[in-house]
Formats: structure tokens, C-alpha cells, sequence
């Protein structure tokens, strides 16, 4: 569905902005970020410190909204945006990977 730029109106005659149109989102879904790992495969949470201590408050697991959108092209893309960050203690288990800075913006 697309729908008009903000401040466009596509009805005015002489409008720069006629035909000026956004991508509005056709369905959205939660999903967990997964991180890949060398030796564990995908893991669905990471650590925040580069230092590794088992039990400390330092793992996150990070939920995205995703949205699949309809460009004006007719091509479709997914957006993310984080909904929520879930900190926790790291287990004793494998090291998990370290957090992108991206993921803490």
C-alpha cells in the first residue's frame, strides 16, 4: 500500500509533489536477532563486554519488529527496528559472540 508523502497533496494540480509517494508497511512480525557463530552455528543472544564471565548481567537477546514493505518500484524490503532488549545472566555454557555496537543506538 503506498501512500503519499507527508506535506504532498496528489489532488493539487501544479504540485512538485503529486506523485511523490512512500512505502507504507504491509505486515509486520517479532523476531528474535540471531548472531553466527564459528563453532555453535546461529545463537540467539550475544554478550555485551568483550571479557567473558559466566553469570555476570552482561547477555542480551534483542527483539525486532520487522515489517515487510511494498516500495513504489513494486520491489519489497524488510525493516527492522528493535522492540526489545532482554538482559540476562551469561550461562556457563559456549561463549556467545560479542553485541554490535548497533545493537545499544
Amino acid at each position: 500500500m503506498l501512500v503519499p508523502a507527508p506535506g504532498s497533496n496528489p489532488n493539487v494540480r501544479g504540485n512538485p509533489n503529486a506523485n511523490a509517494y512512500q512505502a507504507a508497511p504491509s505486515y509486520c512480525w517479532l523476531d528474535v536477532r540471531m548472531y553466527q557463530t564459528l563453532r555453535q552455528g546461529p545463537v540467539d543472544f550475544c554478550r555485551q563486554k568483550l571479557k567473558y564471565t559466566p553469570g555476570k548481567l552482561e547477555c542480551f537477546q534483542i527483539t525486532d519488529q520487522v515489517c515487510a514493505v511494498l516500495l513504489s518500484d513494486g520491489t519489497w524490503t524488510d525493516t527492522r527496528a528493535v522492540v526489545a532488549r532482554q538482559v540476562f545472566a551469561c550461562p556457563r555454557g559456549p561463549e556467545p559472540p560479542v553485541c554490535r555496537r548497533l545493537d545499544f543506538s
